[in-house]
């Protein structure tokens, strides 16, 4: 895509994308300056860069000239003020301390799984799906025994952290990738017709190298996790339970379709929980992550500079039917009739990607997921 870098800032310059003309609109003065976010999977968001005022007040070296005279007329040594004592000059306030006023917090998790995590949880499929393959991914689903069902969430909690530890050093002595990404969900089914609470976690893993067999199996994972159940439930082993304790099955489809179907789910069983007194069995967070994974999503995270995302913003703006799958613009009405604009947001689709790709190739950007 030829870009002409010449033009001065605020001027169009003319670019074009498979042969369709298009008006690049760089950023002129006085216009908000813009923040334009893309994650792997295609979803971006441009968002206006928050603008703070200066720290320091207007009347700060009328203020620091006052503390200095202040300290050498009561002072035998005065030195130099303090920034608090030149604020008491500057503040009709001075450094008074006024108690602040707050709702009481809700605990966490009880909002069900956050959109941060909804959306760590599909770009992590999607990057495992790109470094390993699909058909070296593996879907793992983890159960608890009826002698563990409605239990506190810190034992839960606990027996988690010591499988995921469990499994990745496992996956780290059979030479594979320590990535893991996950959510945890109650079984509706399970509360309906045996009235027992009971949490379970779905896992996408890389579970083979290439070309060689599944590295774990269902077996040696079975007797990791009731082993880690019996210990922190206090509940001894073996369990009366057969081997539905655990699940592990090749993944033949998109990663992100496995775990997709359960981000959604849980929020009314929440509702319910909290009133019927089963508060204390709700998890704090709805997402299992190894560090690495974390790390892995981060990085794939692009953040454009200022100018740059201007003009994307106006591309995107004048061109989402041929950039966009899904756009929208976010407003807010206030109270004299006014909308504030907040964001543009949204999927871009393949050619939304290439040209992305192509205005800014120092930018890795690769395919999105169910774009057609």
């Amino acid at each position: 895509m030829p870009v002409d870098r010449g033009k001065k800032i605020g001027e169009p310059a003319l670019t074009t994308v498979r042969g369709s003309p298009l008006v690049k609109t760089l950023r002129a003065s006085g216009d908000r300056c813009l923040r334009f976010i893309l994650y792997p999977t295609g979803e971006f968001s441009a968002t206006q860069v928050r603008e703070t005022a200066s720290l320091v007040p207007d009347n700060y070296a009328e203020g620091y000239g006052k503390a200095c005279a202040y300290l050498g007329r009561s002072c035998a040594i005065p030195g130099n003020p303090t920034a608090d004592f030149v604020a008491k000059q500057t503040s009709p306030l001075g450094l008074s301390n006024v108690a602040n006023s707050h709702k009481p917090r809700k605990a966490r998790g009880r909002g069900g799984i956050t959109r941060y995590n909804k959306r760590l949880i599909v770009n992590s499929c999607l990057l495992l799906e790109r470094k390993y393959g699909r058909q070296h991914l593996g879907f793992l689903t983890l159960t608890l025994p009826s002698e563990c069902a409605d239990g506190a969430a810190d034992s839960y909690r606990e027996a988690k952290r010591q499988m995921l530890q469990w499994f990745q050093r496992t996956l780290a002595s059979r030479g594979l990738p320590c990535e893991v990404i996950g959510c945890t969900e109650v079984q509706t089914s399970r509360l309906r017709h045996k009235s027992q609470f009971a949490l379970h976690e779905h896992w996408i893993f890389v579970g083979r190298l290439q070309h060689k067999t599944w590295a774990i199996g269902a077996k040696e994972i079975q007797s990791a996790w009731l082993r880690i159940l019996g210990c922190v439930y206090k509940v001894g082993t073996p369990f009366q339970y057969d081997k539905s304790a655990i699940n592990v099955q090749r993944v033949k489809r998109s990663a992100g379709a496995y775990l997709g179907k359960y981000l959604s789910k849980g929020e009314s069983i929440i509702q319910w929980a909290v009133e019927n007194g089963m508060e204390f069995m709700l998890p704090s967070s709805w997402v299992t992550r190894s560090i690495s994974m974390l790390k892995m999503f981060k990085a794939s995270i692009v953040r454009f500079n200022i100018e740059d995302s201007r003009s994307i913003h106006d591309v995107l703006q004048d061109n989402f039917s041929i950039f966009c799958r899904w756009s929208r613009n976010i407003t807010i009405e206030m109270d004299s009739g006014h909308k504030c604009w907040l964001a543009f947001c949204g999927f871009l689709n393949r050619a939304g990607m290439e040209m992305l790709r192509i205005q800014y190739p120092r930018v890795h950007l690769t395919g999105v997921l169910h774009c057609g």
